[in-house]
């Protein structure tokens, strides 16, 4: 945004989700808008890891800036159980109903109008397809992509800088290995490989969501699951039961992680 854009904006809501980039977002909101004119809101599914809150702690310290914290009050298998509907890759009706629509529905009511405020969101400069959708998601509410402003920063920089500029630990699921923090390492729209290193390196997590997903097919009836099986060359259902059996039994060790960040790419600080 330029100076004349801040300038006429009375408010910047920053979507802060509990991961480094969105950390370093609400940072430049601050930066640019000043603490009294800088919202940033972070909506709790109620299955984080422990450290996330944590890491929103020290950030709330470093920056001397509250986060608002809200809360839907379902965690996503609630959802999915009220619902009916199991989520996956094609349909996070996790996401949507407990952050986006309930952040949505938040900033409303507490009165902050398109005409005097702005979104703010933590998506890098290769995010194409996630910004560009946001910006139709939130619409009309004008978006500010602070990470697409120089220094440009991707997200294996943005943990890296919470390290070593701030002096704050990042959350331990970086550090594990895994692309966001978010859910415990789960996530409905993870691949393979995310799911593999879960299993690897969150054992107890995995059995949850295991456990959770055969309670959902067990009560509804339903030959549906979380992932999908490629093999053959048709799509059927892929329980995270069988994927587990794999593991196990198999010398199947998936590498796809969806969402990872491009850490052998790009240096994107130096452009």
């Amino acid at each position: 945004m330029n100076q004349k854009e801040i300038h006429e904006t009375n408010y910047c809501v920053v979507n802060v989700s509990g991961g480094a980039p969105s950390a370093i977002a609400l940072d430049r909101a601050i930066q640019a808008f000043g603490k009294s004119r800088t919202i940033g809101v972070f909506a709790d599914v109620k299955i984080e890891d422990p450290d996330l809150y944590r890491f929103l702690d020290d950030v709330e310290c470093y920056l001397e800036f509250p986060i608002t914290r809200i809360a839907e009050g379902r965690t996503p298998w609630e959802v999915f159980f009220d619902e009916s509907m199991m989520g996956n890759n094609r349909a996070d009706l996790c996401s949507r109903i407990l952050k986006r629509e309930f952040i949505d529905k938040w900033i409303v009511e507490q009165g902050y109008k398109p005409e005097n405020t702005v979104r703010a969101f933590g998506y890098g400069p290769k995010e194409i397809v996630r910004s560009d959708n946001i910006k139709r998601a939130v619409a009309p509410y004008p978006v500010w992509l602070p990470l697409h402003e120089r220094p440009y920063l991707s997200p294996c920089d943005c943990v890296d800088y919470v390290r070593n500029v701030w002096q704050i630990d990042p959350p331990d699921l970086y550090d594990q290995g895994f692309p966001h923090n978010n859910c415990g390492g789960a996530c409905v729209k993870a691949g393979h490989g995310q799911w593999y290193l879960l299993y690897k390196k969150r054992r107890r997590v995995f059995e949850t969501w295991e456990m959770h997903e055969e309670s959902f097919r067990s009560k509804t009836g339903k030959d549906v699951s979380i992932l999908r099986d490629r093999r053959g060359g048709s799509y059927k259902p892929l329980p995270l039961k069988e994927l587990r059996r794999r593991f196990e039994q198999e010398s199947y060790r998936p590498s796809d992680l969806s969402g990872g960040c491009d850490c052998m790419g790009l240096n994107l600080v130096t452009i």
